[in-house]
């Protein structure tokens, strides 16, 4: 049977929650006339990305930038509009796969997009140096670890540390902002260990390559970059012998914890290394600066 033709005006039909669904992301509350969801097109640990349930519209408060289905996967696949009706062919009330990067690799993003790197490159500029200070990170960890990014972002030029996850999506921080590009996903640094060192993010990971320098030596790393995406990470977690946890002590934390904990037994909480503070990073801050 010959496939229909997905149109611009049949996309605009097909239900965002379902999609979004099948993108791996769940409502965190829902009424009869909006859901609210944890932003897919950055990190965020409180949701304020709504969909309108009778318009089928969405918008990221986090953004500014809102509008319907096409709108959202210009921006979530890096595509533009023929690549989204590519992506959702398929679409038969469910989406029958993800798509292959390949598929889109050779599209570029329309002007159209809020969002678009301009330039990557080593960390060198003064004002991402300082904001890494204040945090307790130095300059050699970031060359190491990061990149700097340009990027234009609701048509302003903007630059931020970037932190680059399995699948070439990017952590942005800088002292105005807090971003992830898409995909969204979780990020390792891998040494062939069989001890493996799990963070929330990328801060705390840097300050515990700070301040325990040999023991990221003999593990593997892996940066959760959202504990949302725990889940998806938990079966390449089995192989390794131990499991030493460095996440927030709050309440995603701890289910995130729980989670792991229950399906593996080879794990350790390490909160009591900061204990009195929230993550792993706000700890170290203080430390540095006490220190230094």
């Amino acid at each position: 049977m010959k496939k229909e033709i997905v149109n611009c005006e049949r996309a605009r039909t097909i239900s965002i929650p379902e999609v979004l669904e099948k993108l791996g992301h769940l409502p965190t509350r829902e009424t009869g006339k909006e859901a609210w969801y944890l932003s897919p097109l950055r990190s965020e640990t409180q949701a304020s990305f709504k969909v309108n349930l009778k318009l089928n519209r969405w918008y990221d408060f986090g953004l500014g930038i809102g509008g319907n289905l096409i709108d959202l996967l210009i921006i979530y696949l890096h595509t533009d509009v023929s690549g989204v009706l590519l992506y959702l062919q398929n679409f038969k009330g469910t989406l029958l796969c993800q798509p292959q990067r390949s598929v889109f690799q050779n599209h570029q993003k329309p002007s159209s997009s809020p969002f678009t790197i301009t330039r990557i490159k080593s960390v060198s500029h003064p004002a991402l140096l300082s904001y890494a200070q204040r945090r307790g990170i130095s300059g050699t960890l970031l060359k190491a670890y990061a990149y700097e990014v340009h990027f234009k972002l609701k048509k302003r030029n903007q630059f931020a540390l970037g932190f680059k996850n399995e699948k070439g999506g990017y952590e942005l921080r800088s002292k105005y902002l807090k971003l992830s590009t898409s995909p969204k996903a979780s990020s390792w640094v891998l040494h062939g260990k069989q001890q493996l060192v799990i963070c929330e993010g990328w801060f705390d990971f840097l300050s515990l390559a700070a301040f325990q320098k040999e023991k990221i030596k003999q593990s593997d790393v892996l940066i959760l970059n959202s504990t949302a995406l725990v889940e998806k990470v938990a079966p390449k977690l089995k192989d390794y012998q131990e499991l030493h946890f460095y996440l927030d002590r709050d309440s995603a934390g701890n289910k995130a914890l729980g989670f792991i904990q229950s399906l593996h037994s080879n794990t350790k909480d390490c909160y009591s290394l900061y204990q009195e503070h929230n993550d792993l990073n706000e700890w170290w801050q203080r430390k540095f600066h006490l220190k230094n």
